[in-house]
C-alpha cells in the first residue's frame, strides 16, 4: 500500500467514495456488500481520508481472496 499513488480526498467525498468503492466491488464479484453510512460528511485530513480509502480497498481485495 505505501508504494500506491495517494488519493487525494476530502472528508465530503468519503461516504460516496466508499459506497462507490463497495458497489463496483459486488458488480465485479457477485458477492453481496453493502456500505452503511449516516454521516453526509467526515471531519478528516485529506491525508487521512486517503488511508482510510486504501484500508477499505484493502480489506474489499482480501474479501475477494478469501
Amino acid at each position: 500500500m505505501q508504494d500506491l499513488r495517494p488519493l487525494r480526498l476530502k472528508g465530503a467525498d468519503m461516504p460516496a467514495f466508499i459506497e462507490e468503492m463497495v458497489t463496483r466491488f459486488e458488480a465485479a464479484t457477485g458477492i453481496e456488500a453493502r456500505f452503511e453510512c449516516e454521516l453526509d460528511r467526515v471531519e478528516l485530513f485529506p491525508h487521512s481520508c486517503g488511508e482510510l480509502a486504501r484500508l477499505v480497498q484493502e480489506a474489499l481485495a482480501n474479501v475477494r481472496k478469501a
